[in-house]
Order: structure tokens, then C-alpha cells, then sequence
């Protein structure tokens, strides 16, 4: 049996750390539509809280990681949040924040969305239909250009 799946990118250049960024993707999936209200939220694959409100994400969205590899300088860099929903409709969202590269180099931010269609309307029906067929889909879009 062919299992599809629905995967959107989302690539921007802009500083994606501010806060204002993350209300404004998270209301995005929150006051869309009940069905994509997120439910879990996650670093990496860990859960770390379930999700409430929009606000209670603030102090989630840009944590600061430190690296320190013999050799090279102390290097900060942000750590996205991921959430998830496993209710139809289910899929899962990974964001990577926009940082500033160990040699000094400029990485963009990125949104990864990763959904299974469902059969009683998931996330498929509220998807452009250009974007369905019978292959796993892949669209790049640039945000904040």
C-alpha cells in the first residue's frame, strides 16, 4: 500500500529569533482553523510542554545552545521549536532558526511541515490543489523576501 504524505518548506534569510516571528507563525496554525491548533510542544524529539496559548510559547521560541569544540571559540546558536498534532489533522512543524554559522557565514531559517492526509478532510483539503496528486509533494516558498 502507497502511503502519502504532504511536505512544505518554508526558507527565509531574515532573523528569525525575535518572538514576533514565532506569535506570528503559531497564531498561522492556531486561529486557522481548529483542526491545526498544535497540541504538543517539542525540542528535538522531546516534549516539552503541551500547547495552550500563542503567549505561552514565548519563552519557548528561540532557546540559546552553546558549543565548544577544542579548537574553536565558544559558539551560540538558537534552537528551534517543533510542535505537533496527532488528532486529525495530524503533522508536525520544525522550525530552524535563522543563525549565524561557527565561521562566521549567514544560515537562513527554515519551517519544515511534515502532514499525512486523511480521508475525512486533513490537511490535504486545505492545501492549494495543485499540491495534490498521487506523489509526495514538495514546495518551496520564500517568506519575508
Amino acid at each position: 500500500m502507497k502511503h502519502h504524505m504532504v511536505r512544505m518548506f518554508i526558507e527565509t534569510e531574515a532573523v528569525t529569533t525575535d518572538w514576533s516571528v514565532g506569535k506570528e507563525v503559531l497564531t498561522a496554525f492556531a486561529e486557522a482553523e481548529e483542526r491545526l491548533v498544535p497540541e504538543g510542544l517539542y525540542y528535538w524529539n522531546t516534549r516539552i510542554a503541551d500547547f495552550e496559548t500563542v503567549e505561552q510559547c514565548e519563552p519557548h521560541w528561540a532557546g540559546i545552545a552553546v558549543s565548544r569544540l577544542q579548537g574553536y571559540p565558544k559558539h551560540e546558536w538558537p534552537f528551534g521549536l517543533s510542535w505537533r498534532r496527532i488528532k486529525t489533522v495530524k503533522y508536525q512543524v520544525e522550525f530552524k532558526h535563522s543563525q549565524t554559522a561557527m565561521l562566521g557565514g549567514w544560515n537562513g531559517g527554515s519551517l519544515s511541515l511534515y502532514a499525512a492526509p486523511h480521508k475525512k478532510g486533513g490537511l490535504d483539503a486545505h492545501i492549494p490543489a495543485r499540491l495534490q496528486g498521487n506523489d509526495t509533494h514538495i514546495w518551496h516558498v520564500a517568506l519575508f523576501r
